[in-house]
């Protein structure tokens, strides 16, 4: 794409990398969520905005539209936008559901390598915390997560190279990103390990209810 004149690559690329570590400071710190989605949204936008192509077809114009739905939302008016939308059949996973099985699955691998355990016992005490937190199946029949519906979620993600699933962008940002356990007994590394899997549903679905 060709930039707008005056506007030099280098420079665009450091503040569009400056403002996306300032949003993701914010995403990271309750209460300010929200806040840091918007603000790295408008990064974004502003980004693409220094492109000949961009602002000739008005690309950006659906990323705009849902940073003002967002700040919309904050002033007490809701965007149809934001609504949920009614399916006809099962709805897919969601970005957030399929982010809960990446991180299970890497807890799993995760109390399997430091917690003295085998892989399937791993799973089974994953699918029981995701139990206890209120996660259910979203296919098929059971009402309760198990050790083997665990094991299919670690399938999905080892036949994903393409790393297109948000299961598999989820595990892989874990392993780099979760350091290794602080404890050196091995249940208080499952319970560690059982803790992060916790964490991560109240941080990302908001609290601990049914997905």
């Amino acid at each position: 794409m060709k930039l707008i004149a005056g506007r030099s690559r280098l420079e665009i690329n450091e503040l569009l990398l400056a403002r996306l570590r300032e949003g993701k400071r914010d995403f990271d710190n309750f209460p300010t969520e929200k806040a840091g989605i918007v603000f790295a949204l408008k990064a974004l936008a502003d980004f693409l905005d220094n492109f000949e192509e961009v602002q000739a077809d008005s690309l950006a114009i659906p990323i705009h539209t849902i940073i003002a739905a967002l700040e919309d939302a904050d002033e007490g008016t809701r965007s149809k936008l934001l609504e949920v939308t009614k399916r006809i059949g099962r709805a897919p996973a969601s970005t957030i559901r399929e982010a809960i099985e990446g991180c299970a699955v890497f807890v799993s691998a995760r109390i399997a390598k430091y917690g003295q355990v085998g892989l399937d016992e791993a799973d089974a005490m994953v699918a029981g915390r995701l139990t206890r937190i209120g996660l259910k199946p979203l296919r098929g029949s059971g009402t309760e997560i198990t050790g083997r519906l665990v094991a299919y979620w670690r399938e999905q993600i080892q036949q994903d190279v393409g790393k297109r699933r948000n299961s598999t962008k989820s595990y892989d940002l874990m392993t780099k990103e979760v350091f290794p356990p602080t404890f050196d007994k091995a249940e208080q590394v499952r319970h560690e390990a059982l803790d992060v899997l916790s964490k991560f549903v109240a941080k990302y679905h908001g609290s601990e209810k049914p997905i």
